[in-house]
């Protein structure tokens, strides 16, 4: 289409020089008395702007001292003479041509907004979106930081293209259905997604690789799915906010991988699963723990994998075989690095009371911590509650609930003598635990239910 700029009174065409020749050309000739009319053309002074430079603004490739491409000396002369003709009582009207684009033009007004985007992204998967802070194959991010992801290809593409230029901007991570591995270093590695507090994992993800989670300084809680059965080393490292997480219970999770929780030091408590036979070195190196229950499957704990926790003050070890330990699994005697049982010089481990001697021998450097009298505190599940029944914690060891409810015990049960069973419904969940009856007459209503 033809632009028309209203330079000193004059209406300039700023089409193409060759397509300005032709219309100049085809245009009606003047009477004489028109010429006769015409005063000569004053030079024009220093301040006003020549049609040649409003040529120049309207198309940086060309002037209008130049030919343009394919246009020949003589056309340009003409195109000259009849511009220098033209006054600015005269207005050279046409019908609108379509201007066609110059051949030195490489990116239009409409590209260069998505390409400032891309540029920006530093990779041409990503695309500003209208809704989106940022977007790319398989994943996006709102203004309000969520991050969501849809694919394993998405995490692979948020990893490789997303995660430098984004992290910062992420406060809580949506993993979909569609997942089923939490890639090495997804929001990790360079504690760069410090900002994130939550993520939600669906259960179709089975497995996390290394460094997933490390330096995810803000990130407070996280339940991983039962569904997991492997983890990378360092997964949880320098969580510095974790007070809480859920690990995985099914039987094929068996490892609590290396520098697992290590410098998490607002993780003061954490269930380890009955399935897991093996704790990685450096594990749970400088966390808050001050207490913690050792399955009664494990059979070795790696060097370190307590040092430096200053606040713990108990161990209940329920295997009866006693682990094998790899180098200083509680820190030196008496060093910084110790648990607290150590430095406050108190029996702190707790082994099955049939199995003192045998740790005792296998765990000379920490025979003075070994407690001879005080048996295991059972593990306690955390999935009691479901089917809107809440489970309450029965931890006496010489008689059962005499009312209606629902418990789980916390030691073994030891009866004797007499048990009136109350009317209604009673649950009662074992918790790998035992109810030994003996000498022992149980009285139950008429109308009481026994679960």
């Amino acid at each position: 289409m033809l632009t028309a700029v209203l330079i000193t009174g004059t209406v300039w065409n700023a089409a193409p020089l060759d397509v300005r020749a032709q219309e100049n050309a085809e245009a009606q000739p003047q009477t004489e008395a028109d010429a006769q009319e015409q005063e000569p053309q004053q030079t024009q002074p220093a301040e006003e702007e020549s049609p040649t430079h409003a040529a120049e603004t309207a198309k940086p490739q060309q002037t209008a001292e130049e030919p343009a491409a394919g246009q020949t000396q003589d056309a340009a002369a003409e195109q000259d003479t009849a511009l220098k003709q033209e006054t600015p009582e005269r207005t050279v009207e046409s019908a609108p041509t379509e201007e066609a684009p110059s051949e030195n033009t490489t990116e239009t007004a409409e590209e260069q907004p998505v390409q400032e985007a891309q540029n920006t992204a530093g990779s041409g998967n990503l695309a500003q979106g209208e809704a989106n802070l940022a977007q790319g194959e398989g994943w996006s991010i709102d203004a309000d930081g969520v991050l969501i992801i849809e694919t394993d290809d998405g995490f692979a593409d948020w990893v490789k293209n997303g995660l430098l230029l984004y992290c910062h901007e992420v406060k809580k991570a949506v993993i979909k259905n569609s997942v089923h591995t939490i890639p090495e270093c997804a929001f990790g590695c360079y504690n760069i997604c410090q900002y994130m507090v939550s993520v939600e994992t669906p259960d179709t993800v089975t497995a996390i690789e290394a460094d997933a989670f490390n330096g995810c300084m803000q990130l407070q809680s996280i339940e991983i799915p039962n569904t997991v059965t492997s983890m990378g080393a360092s997964v949880f490292a320098s969580c510095g906010a974790l007070s809480s997480c859920k690990l995985p219970e099914n039987e094929k999770f068996t490892d609590i991988p290396a520098g697992c929780f290590e410098y998490c030091e607002k993780l003061a408590q954490i269930d380890i699963p009955n399935s897991v036979t093996s704790i990685g070195r450096t594990a749970f190196w400088e966390t808050g723990l001050t207490s913690v229950t050792i399955p009664a499957k494990v059979t070795s704990i790696g060097d370190s994998a307590f040092a430096w926790c200053d606040k713990l003050e108990t161990v209940y070890m329920l295997p009866t075989e006693p682990p094998t330990l790899d180098g200083t699994v509680f820190g030196t005697n008496g060093g910084s690095s110790s648990c607290k049982f150590i430095t406050d010089g108190t029996q702190g481990i707790h082994v099955p009371e049939s199995s003192v001697e045998k740790y005792k021998a296998n765990w000379s450097r920490y025979e003075k911590c070994i407690a001879a009298d005080t048996p295991p505190v059972q593990h306690i599940h955390k999935d009691h509650n479901n089917n809107d029944v809440s489970f309450t914690a029965w931890d006496k060891d010489d008689s059962l609930p005499d009312t209606a409810g629902s418990y789980y015990l916390t030691k073994d049960v030891k009866l004797s003598g007499e048990w009136s069973v109350s009317e209604g419904e009673i649950n009662i969940c074992l918790n790998d635990n035992t109810i030994i009856i003996k000498y022992t007459m149980i009285k139950i209503p008429s109308h009481a239910k026994v679960g």
